[in-house]
């Protein structure tokens, strides 16, 4: 929650200067950059190769996020944060 609510308010502040769409770049290269590691700590263990019905599920994920992220971006530059954090 304490992480949601920090990203909403640095979304509004940052719309001043940044477009939506270098800051929903920097949004996703700081969750690759947070979760790369975390999949190199057990990789022996826990890895599996994707078969192609793997992958078409995860790239729909990742292009729903992205939508999300790019239309709650550009909500956020048009309305108060107060307004749109019950969407969260």
């Amino acid at each position: 929650g304490i992480c949601g609510a920090l990203s909403v308010v640095a979304l509004r502040f940052s719309h001043y200067e940044e477009p939506a769409y270098r800051i929903n770049f920097y949004f996703f290269l700081f969750a690759f950059a947070m979760t790369t590691p975390m999949t190199f700590i057990n990789i022996n263990k826990s890895w599996k190769a994707l078969s192609t019905g793997d992958i078409l599920p995860l790239f729909m994920i990742g292009l729903i996020g992205f939508l999300y992220q790019l239309s709650f971006s550009y909500a956020l530059k048009n309305a108060p944060a107060r307004f749109l954090a019950p969407f969260l």
